[in-house]
């Protein structure tokens, strides 16, 4: 039907000056004589962006698609359906791994699996919440996967890992 799934990489709010028409009177409504012409300037607001197409939406789901994109159209949220459509795509017959919700659609966030079995590395600003994801995705391969781990953990952040906490 048309419908492309895009992931929107920027989008930039604007406003500029549009056309300015000389009006009539009449055109106004206000053919009492006290206006004889008028000059309307029409402000013009617009929204233009990048992103990546990521597929179409057709009868039978998610097709990946190889368009080189397109001008103008309507922008609407992907509904949580699309994106659930879009991760099972990306995550093929792989294991999902669940590390938390997305946040714009009650969709749970899911990683492959099988992306771990080669070196990781996680970096981010100081404060940024990396010892905290990377705690989330230790915890999740542990318990989900069979992935041989070798954590090098200088600060002791994960010093209680490997311990079951009560459920009390």
């Amino acid at each position: 039907d048309g419908t492309l799934l895009v992931q929107v990489q920027e989008l930039v709010a604007g406003e500029r000056e549009g056309l300015s028409v000389d009006v009539g009177a009449e055109a106004l409504g206000m053919d009492d004589g006290a206006i004889q012409r008028a000059n309307v300037g029409v402000m013009i607001r617009f929204v233009r962006g990048e992103g990546q197409v990521l597929g179409a939406i057709g009868p039978h789901g998610l097709e990946r698609s190889v368009a080189d994109g397109f001008d103008g159209g309507e922008l609407v949220p992907a509904t949580a359906e699309e994106v659930e459509a879009l991760l099972d795509d990306v995550l093929g017959s792989s294991a999902p791994l669940a590390v938390g919700r997305l946040s714009r659609a009650p969709v749970d966030a899911r990683l492959k699996a099988a992306g771990f079995s080669r070196h990781t590395f996680l970096c981010g600003q100081s404060g940024s919440g990396k010892t905290y994801s990377l705690g989330v995705l230790l915890e999740r391969l542990l318990l989900e996967t069979t992935l041989p781990l070798y954590v090098i953990d200088p600060n002791s952040d994960y010093v209680g890992l490997g311990a079951f906490r009560s459920r009390a």
